[in-house]
């Protein structure tokens, strides 16, 4: 199957700088700068980078993403925090910090969007990706794409090009591999332990139908916390 799904050129060689394994890659998000949420997602963004610029095997990708998501979820903390969106223009400080958070979420997206195209034949790395993983990869994709979206909306930025066309082919994916309503383990998800494909397109949906630009920050932030109850 032919899927209409943006992801960076790849190629065989590494990066000395970046962990390639699980094992590493634990050792290495613990020693994030804490205290420091701009320079933690300064660098998320750029081992992020670095691995979805390389040719892994789907296996091997999906398990170093899942690593990245309790990490990725505390600096996002930072945006409320720091009221990101009270004030238009935002300060150059306050700049930053959303682009960086924003491209950690986009390059999330990448990552799981790589795994869905090796499953679907684009790539030899699909081998050993199981059916189960690929519906964790769809819905990680489709909850990140969200999330960019969620972020530009709160911040009145622009969102990228193609994140909804994304969307819409990521859900059209899993409904012809019917696994919409396949429940997926969820740490980002304060109100569910786990939620499904279906689940993750609507609140989608019904975030970009809240006519979310010209609404208070505060209020895109309780409406898609809300959707998440719904």
């Amino acid at each position: 199957m032919i899927l209409k799904l943006s992801v960076p050129e790849r190629r065989a060689e590494g990066h000395a700088d970046v962990p390639m394994w699980p094992s590493e890659t634990k050792r290495w998000l613990a020693k994030l700068p804490s205290v420091d949420p701009a320079e933690a997602a300064r660098l998320l963004r750029g081992a992020l980078h670095t691995l979805n610029r390389l040719e892994l095997a789907g296996r091997t990708r999906l398990k170093l993403l899942e690593l990245y998501q309790d990490p990725i979820a505390t600096t996002s903390l930072e945006i409320p925090k720091r009221k990101i969106g009270l004030s238009v223009p935002l300060s150059p400080d306050n700049k930053l910090i959303v682009d960086q958070i924003r491209d950690v979420h986009i390059e999330m997206a990448f990552g799981y969007k790589a795994v869905i195209l090796d499953a679907a034949g684009a790539s030899p790395s699909r081998a050993g990706l199981s059916d189960s993983a690929l519906v964790t990869a769809i819905y990680r994709a489709i909850r990140y794409l969200t999330e960019v979206m969620h972020i530009s909306y709160r911040s009145y930025a622009p969102h990228p090009d193609g994140a909804w066309s994304e969307i819409h082919e990521l859900y059209r994916h899993a409904s012809s591999l019917g696994v919409l309503t396949q429940r997926v383990q969820d740490p980002l998800n304060a109100v569910s332990a786990a939620s499904s494909i279906l689940d993750i397109y609507k609140r989608a949906l019904l975030l970009g139908l809240s006519d979310p630009y010209h609404l208070p920050y505060r209020t895109v932030d309780w409406v898609y916390a809300a959707l998440e109850s719904w």
